[in-house]
């Protein structure tokens, strides 16, 4: 994938070389501008998003060619978005706290979403990643920093 630029607000990441990392509360419109071609952003009903949605995990970033053929295609995750709404919220905590023990399964992209120490590309969700989520969603954790600590 090709980005004019990365920086505090997008990021690519080794743990998920599949994915792209935005920042909470970014836009499609936001996205588009650092991609370098012409990109499509499809929700995770693969319908067309608007350039004004908010960017949510489970959304596909699809990279065209001029005559519309698919060059790459990379999975957005929010980390902190569990559900995939754009927003990090105690819901959110809830579902990596149920992953955690076992009650529930996360998807790939999920899971990225979750893990927030990014440990290995297993994607391993714990208690203190659904503590991280709960603090933030109440404000007392800033999720600029979740994009820093990405490898």
């Amino acid at each position: 994938m090709l980005f004019r630029s990365t920086n505090e607000k997008i990021k690519t990441s080794t743990i998920a070389a599949d994915s792209v990392f935005v920042l909470e509360g970014q836009t499609v419109a936001s996205l588009r501008k650092a991609v370098l071609g012409k990109v499509k952003i499809l929700d995770k009903a693969s319908k067309e998003v608007s350039d004004t949605s908010k960017l949510a995990t489970g959304m596909q970033m699809v990279l065209t060619d001029e005559k519309g053929n698919v060059l790459d295609t990379v999975t957005v995750v929010v980390p902190g978005d569990v559900n995939g709404d754009g927003e990090v919220k105690a819901a959110d905590a809830r579902s990596a706290l149920r992953a955690a023990v076992k009650l529930d399964t996360l998807s790939d992209c999920e899971k990225a979403a979750a893990d927030l120490d990014s440990t290995s590309s297993a994607h391993s969700v714990n208690s203190a990643d659904a503590r991280y989520i709960l603090r933030a969603a109440v404000g007392l954790e800033n999720t600029k920093d979740w994009l820093k600590d990405l490898k």
